[in-house]
């Protein structure tokens, strides 16, 4: 599956979600909020004992937590803003509702649900002329005016996504 992360504007730079996953965590720092099993898991993949992580929160209804369930480990994360991508990532593992992680990381507990990431790659890719975002949501069938959702989770074997797997490979270098 691809994960489409909406990140909101290019000059988050400086807040803490958008260190988390271009500068990585310390292990050190999280330990105390990660079970020995979900440590063992990101040190087996980390060998410089950092981390890249990102964090959504319930959402209303619980809806963003619904979509959150369905990410899986080998998932690509897909870092985007309005005008283009920012990093690709794959999913190591995911914790659901771990506030005290929240707190220690983004100094806020509504971030609770969290995946953590490993193969980043940093993508710098600005769309020319219409924004990205907006070429994404007609790929997906968004009608204009549509509030585009911080957590898409796409599957690239359902046919409507197609021009989409050609997008994510065009941004990739494929």
């Amino acid at each position: 599956n691809y994960i489409l992360q909406h990140i909101g504007a290019r000059t988050l730079d400086h807040t803490s979600h958008y260190k988390s996953i271009f500068s990585g965590v310390k292990i050190s720092e999280i330990e105390q909020c990660l079970s020995d099993n979900e440590i063992n898991k990101i040190l087996k993949e980390c060998h410089d004992h950092i981390i890249r992580v990102w964090g959504v929160k319930d959402g209303e209804a619980g809806g963003t937590l619904k979509k959150f369930k369905k990410i899986k480990k080998g998932d690509s994360v897909i870092f985007i803003y309005d005008k283009g991508v920012i990093a690709v990532c794959d999913v190591l593992m995911t914790i659901e509702e771990n506030s005290d992680f929240s707190m220690a990381i983004w100094n806020d507990s509504q971030y609770q649900n969290i995946y953590f990431l490993n193969n980043f790659t940093e993508i710098n890719y600005f769309a020319e002329g219409e924004s990205l975002l907006n070429k994404i949501k007609k790929i997906l069938y968004y009608k204009s005016g549509t509030n585009f959702q911080n957590l898409i989770i796409i599957d690239p074997d359902h046919d409507r996504h197609a021009l989409l797997d050609v997008e994510m490979d065009i941004i990739r270098g494929k």
